[in-house]
């Protein structure tokens, strides 16, 4: 009967573990844009492991109604975590940019954020 509880409580603990290849945060210097303003935005991605296989570059930046006008280089902010700094230039109202990655561990990890268009 123990051996049924302990194999129940690992397909829990192991069902319910996080479904993301990374912790992704967008953080631009302003969520209130206008159509034609250029924004700073800073990307901070966190590996959920210590040796992931997927590197910095194969990041995917998928933006819609909005241009990527700059993008700095990759860099090392903490162990396992990288921060990128690029600018933005709203073109719609539908402003948003998402930040892909994709794992054969984890399955995809996505994050979106979508700018207030006033």
């Amino acid at each position: 009967m123990n051996k049924v509880i302990i194999v129940f409580a690992v397909i829990l603990m192991f069902g319910f573990s996080p479904l993301a290849a990374c912790i992704i945060d967008i953080t631009p210097a302003s969520n209130q844009v206008k159509i034609g303003d250029t924004i700073p935005v800073t990307i901070v991605l966190k590996y959920e492991h210590r040796r992931c296989v997927i590197e910095l570059k194969d990041t995917q930046f998928k933006p819609t109604g909005l241009e990527i006008i700059e993008k700095s280089d990759w860099q090392t902010i903490g162990s396992g975590v990288y921060s990128l700094k690029m600018n933005v230039l709203i073109k719609n109202t539908n402003a948003a940019l998402a930040v892909v990655r994709e794992c054969e561990k984890k399955g995809i990890s996505e994050e979106v954020f979508k700018f207030k268009v006033r």
